[in-house]
């Protein structure tokens, strides 16, 4: 019994191996060539998303400057701490501020 013979017997079942090994080295290289194109492709979006975060900020800080007062000072960062744990909570289901009260209307 020679080399060909024993292909031509096992023919079936090397060419499903083989199938399957090449079916998953393309998904495998489908998937990283999807993952890297879509990187590419959305670049541009977060270069203008950042670009409009800047100028927003640049504009806030304007608007603090104007009044001659530093961003520590213009911003009441306790009082802003205690509203947002209170609303977390409260969405959490662990503080009870009815949406009509006129502390949730202040938060």
């Amino acid at each position: 019994m020679g080399f060909l013979d024993v292909i031509k017997e096992n023919s079936g079942w090397i060419k499903d191996i083989t199938t399957v090994i090449f079916t998953g080295t393309a998904t495998v290289l489908a998937l990283l060539t999807y993952k890297r194109a879509k990187a590419t492709v959305l670049q541009p979006k977060r270069t203008e998303v950042t670009k409009k975060q800047t100028k927003i900020l640049s504009d806030f800080l304007t608007v603090i400057a104007e009044n001659n007062n530093s961003i520590d000072s213009a911003l009441d960062y306790v009082n802003l701490l205690n509203y947002n744990v209170d609303l977390v909570l409260r969405e959490y289901g662990l503080l009870e501020i009815p949406a009509d009260s006129e502390k949730y209307q202040e938060y």
